[in-house]
């Protein structure tokens, strides 16, 4: 119990998704079985257990601490379970400290009506931090923010094997993962998908600008649309339809419409557009992954879709379609369909290799991502978030604001947060205007008054009920910083709420 009350208490400290992955590869590498096979089931909340109530934590603690001192202790500390691990005093016991795995089977067999005659001689073997993340798992309540993807991340660092070999093979495991841990440290042979179950990682495009893209021979591409939507797999086997998302995870319930229209065999890369507020629920096919029992990953993508043609003779057309292949021979009709992005929905084109192979992840140039035009607006800088330890534009988060009427004349409202780079203050003027317009400083963040107007790109707007503005530019990027431009001639709110429901450009 130690260590994963440890790796709980350092997951609660970390920030970043890497750090919390690589803090999860080294406790599967140091862990026992099962231990680190039930810690991926705890993390994940995938076992049902009786939960320990609030109720039932409080009288544990009032049970061993005057509950007045009790009731005050909690006063001051906030948390009922912090408090509870806090103040327990221990008896004398001649039991151990319980391992995870044990920890994890009493519970699951456990009735609501023992929970706490399991619990309490338990906490007399633990110290402070495992009894409060004890508590905590007790609870169902460990928030951590462990997510399945984080979870395979770190056992492809522990094996030194492509984060999509996990994928493939995920949705076939079950606690405790012991055939997983064996393969994955050389003491057995690599697990195989069950049918139906396979999820097989996303082929992602090379994002491309315009300029490297007209370079290139056009004749071998195929040209489409990309379309905004959900992107998913498809998996038709042994009889057994499945949905699994980008990241892997099984969303077979959110659509159970599309499996029961779907009605061919095999694997496939697709897009589900609509299906909210009572709309119809479209599903465009990207590309076929496997056709019957047969993989085509290796098959040139034209023969792909050549394939895919015929399969959707077989389909519901009200539901599925393909993706449309455009007229581009040359790189004047490529820029003029490019140009036409936003008339026609679409976030942009891509460009895939007629003799491309299926492979995970982004492959050179077998798929290019060309977006279309961003547009653009003049904001006035409101704020900078700094990096930790730092106190530079640098790297530091800014957020901009547009004008709106207030009540007491024109106010500044958040819009958009976008990173500075060095680019823009290569001679630290920027830096220096900062400091002498800081107003509040809150921790690393620091207030600036109006007075600087930078040009950001950004890809639509898009609204937030929840934010001031009530929107939100999507994919902000600075441009540049316009140095000298009047801060009352920056963007207005109702400029961008204009943009709301208009594919085009800003006036």
């Amino acid at each position: 119990m130690k260590p994963f009350a440890d790796l709980v208490d350092r997951l609660d400290l970390a920030a970043r998704d890497d750090d919390k992955t690589a803090l999860l590869a080294d406790y599967f590498h140091r862990a026992p079985d099962p231990d680190r096979g039930a810690a991926i089931s705890l993390l994940l909340d995938e076992v049902a257990f009786p939960k320990l109530s609030p109720a039932m934590t409080r009288k544990l603690g009032a049970g061993r601490v005057d509950p007045i001192l009790f009731a005050m202790s909690q006063d001051f500390v906030g948390d009922l379970g912090e408090t509870t691990a806090l103040m327990w005093p221990r008896r004398a016991s001649n039991r151990e400290c319980p391992r995870l795995g044990e920890v994890l089977e009493a519970l699951a067999g456990a009735a609501r009506a023992d929970l706490m005659e399991i619990i309490e001689p338990w906490l007399d073997t633990m110290e402070a931090t495992e009894r409060r993340v004890f508590l905590k798992l007790a609870g169902r309540r460990l928030g951590v923010g462990i997510s399945p993807k984080m979870v395979r991340r770190a056992l492809a660092l522990l094996g030194g094997v492509p984060l999509s070999e996990i994928e493939e093979i995920w949705h076939a495991q079950e606690m405790p993962y012991t055939r997983l841990f064996d393969w994955l440290e050389g003491r057995g042979e690599r697990p195989r998908p069950a049918a139906g179950h396979g999820f097989m990682a996303v082929m992602r495009e090379t994002v491309s600008r315009f300029s490297q893209v007209k370079g290139v021979d056009l004749s071998r591409y195929i040209v489409e649309w990309k379309r905004e939507g959900a992107r998913v797999r498809i998996s038709a086997l042994g009889g057994e339809r499945r949905l699994f998302n980008l990241s892997g995870d099984d969303i077979s319930e959110d659509h159970p419409d599309v499996l029961t229209a779907f009605d061919a065999e095999g694997v496939f890369d697709a897009v589900i557009h609509g299906g909210g507020g009572g709309s119809q629920t479209r599903v465009e096919l990207l590309d076929l992954l496997v056709d019957g029992s047969r993989d085509r990953r290796r098959s040139p993508f034209e023969a792909r879709r050549g394939r895919l043609d015929e399969v959707l003779r077989q389909l519901d057309r009200r539901v599925f379609s393909l993706s449309e292949i455009l007229p581009v021979h040359d790189a004047e009709s490529l820029a003029r369909h490019r140009a036409d992005c936003r008339a026609r929905g679409a976030l942009g084109l891509v460009l895939k290799r007629r003799d491309g192979r299926y492979v995970a992840g982004s492959n050179a140039d077998d798929w290019l991502l060309l977006r279309r035009d961003p547009l653009e607006a003049d904001l006035v800088l409101m704020y900078l978030h700094h990096r930790a330890g730092a106190r530079t534009s640098v790297a530091a988060e800014a957020t901009f604001g547009a004008w709106r009427d207030g009540a007491g004349g024109p106010e500044l409202v958040p819009v958009a947060k976008a990173k500075l780079a060095r680019a823009h203050d290569p001679d630290g003027a920027l830096d220096k205007w900062i400091s002498g317009h800081a107003t509040k400083r809150f921790g690393p963040v620091t207030e600036v008054a109006p007075g600087l107007v930078a040009t950001l790109a950004f890809d639509v707007v898009e609204p937030a009920r929840r934010r001031k503005a009530g929107l939100f530019l999507r994919a902000p990027e600075v441009v540049s910083i316009a140095w000298g431009s009047p801060v009352d001639m920056a963007s207005w709110l109702e400029v961008l709420e204009r943009c709301l429901d208009q594919p085009g450009m800003m006036e």
